[in-house]
């Protein structure tokens, strides 16, 4: 007799078919993942901007802020990039009024070193406001612009991805609707600055992918004529010379529409039957303190060719076109600056209009013809972190008002300091213990102290926003990219930035949250 045959013990085939058993129900128990959830791609926090367009942001800075009364409004600049008195004299002339820097930043380092965001912000002067800018805006405007860039690659994402999807973009690609970037605490101007520069790479793109679509059209109509020569039949051949030609003419429209420059907007027929072939965008700054003179100073130098710039990347950073021009090459892009307290607001419908914005028609909202804003993205830079150590209350109540007034598909982006930077304190406006008087003991001193220790909770602003949008507004908000730490880090080598003494460019190291707004 040979070995007995060896299998499986019965208990341990029964375990299986248990445990396969709760596999499939588990399974089967699965959450359904939330209504209109999206499976798009990975935001690209490593998007960046070509260096030369890095150049021009900062020279846009330089110009607008540094000297008082700049002329905004002159002939084209030329190749240089770093020095305002080579192309503007009228900046020499001035420079006795240029901005004590080294005085002025001082001034603002100490407010802000005493929390006392008031006197840095809300009853600063204009100059005060403009050492500012000109310190730290232009700076984080050059970090920002590779992280919008990226966003908004994952926004509009036909940029980047092939295929027939119809993405939030190319839904707003109507003339008349425009979409809108919201950004919260946004008026120091470097929000602005790197969207107008995002924007331009962006048109760029899209210009140049239309230039290679009608290429491809191009070959496609020569391989037709090819063709056509090599078949026999005059009946045959005299409706491919016929279809030949009806696609040259096609391709020469074609041609005439891409090969006009992102600066022309000319265009003859009706705006409101023909779809732009750029959609319009709407950059709203907001902040409590009055930046209105900077977001107009930056919004003029945006605008103007007399800004130093290079032959790839001239000035201006973006073309002046009006809500009456024709803006479909051009793609329209509009600036403004709105005095808001987020934290303070009472009115629900000055806070929707804020978020989501407006409809706005000669015959009624529901006309045909009424121009539609739509809020896209909402950005919070280095903001939330201040408005938590505001008031964690109302700052959970503004993010769960963004919640209830965004609309699906609307981002959030959320960038601020990173670790112990990022923390906030739960103790509010607790009463202090009464002072032990200077004949306490060394015991009774420390037992103040360490009362008062006990009352305070440090929590990461990551953990706070994090249980807001996910757990409070669980089911409203698809997280679409978190980092705790990231780098930006300047080429510094090749940019230059020389406003005055006590200010030059850094590298940026920020925490990074991106939420999708979903259908409720």
């Amino acid at each position: 007799m040979g070995p007995r045959r060896q299998g499986p013990p019965q208990k341990a085939a029964s375990a299986t078919g248990r445990s396969r058993g709760n596999k499939k129900k588990a399974e089967k128990e699965k959450p359904k993942r939330p209504k209109n959830h999206h499976d798009d791609p990975p935001v690209d926090l490593s998007a960046s901007v070509p260096l030369p367009l890095q150049q021009l942001l900062l020279d846009v800075f330089k110009f607008a802020l540094l000297f008082p009364g700049n002329d905004q409004s002159g002939a084209g600049g030329r190749d240089s990039s770093d020095s305002v008195s080579v192309q503007h004299p009228e900046a020499l002339e001035c420079s006795s009024a240029e901005l004590n820097l080294k005085s002025l930043i001082q001034t603002i380092k100490s407010h802000l070193y005493n929390r006392d965001f008031n006197s840095a912000f809300v009853e600063a002067n204009e100059e005060l406001l403009r050492a500012y800018a000109l310190r730290w805006s232009a700076t984080r405007a050059l970090g920002y612009a590779g992280i919008l860039k990226g966003v908004c690659n994952a926004i509009f994402n036909d940029c980047d991805r092939q295929g027939s999807e119809c993405s939030t973009w190319e839904k707003n690609r109507d003339i008349r609707t425009t979409n809108r970037i919201v950004c919260i605490g946004g008026g120091a101007g470097a929000e602005i600055i790197a969207l107008a520069a995002v924007w331009r790479d962006v048109l760029a793109s899209w210009n140049n992918r239309a230039k290679d679509n009608i290429a491809s059209l191009q070959a496609a109509v020569t391989d037709l004529s090819i063709k056509h020569d090599t078949r026999s039949g005059a009946s045959e051949g005299g409706a491919l010379v016929k279809e030949s030609e009806e696609s040259n003419q096609y391709v020469q429209q074609g041609e005439h529409t891409a090969s006009k420059d992102i600066n022309d907007g000319g265009h003859d027929e009706d705006p409101k039957q023909t779809p732009s072939k750029f959609p319009n965008l709407s950059v709203i700054a907001v902040d409590i303190a009055d930046w209105s003179a900077i977001v107009e100073r930056l919004t003029k130098a945006i605008q103007s060719p007399s800004v130093p710039g290079s032959k790839s990347h001239p000035a201006p950073l973006l073309p002046s076109v009006s809500r009456d021009q024709d803006q479909d090459q051009s793609g329209g892009f509009d600036i403004s600056f709105r005095r808001f307290d987020v934290l303070n607001c009472q009115n629900d419908k000055d806070m929707k209009l804020l978020l989501r914005g407006a409809s706005f028609s000669s015959y009624g909202d529901n006309n045909e013809d009424a121009l539609h804003e739509k809020t896209v993205l909402i950005t919070l830079m280095f903001t939330l972190n201040e408005l938590f150590s505001t008031s964690i209350t109302k700052t959970t109540a503004f993010l769960l008002k963004i919640t209830e007034w965004a609309e699906p598909g609307t981002i959030l982006l959320v960038v601020d300091s990173p670790g112990s930077y990022s923390t906030v304190s739960l103790t509010g406006k607790a009463k202090p213990d009464p002072d032990p008087g200077v004949s306490a003991t060394v015991d009774e001193r420390n037992d103040v102290t360490l009362r008062q220790q006990q009352q305070q909770r440090v929590y990461p602003m990551k953990f706070l926003l994090d249980h807001t949008l996910m757990s409070v507004a669980a089911g409203k908000w698809q997280r679409m990219a978190a980092e705790d730490s990231r780098w930006f880090r300047r080429d510094t080598s090749k940019l230059r930035y020389n406003v005055g003494d006590g200010v030059g460019l850094e590298d940026m190291r920020f925490q990074i949250h991106i939420y999708r707004r979903l259908e409720s």
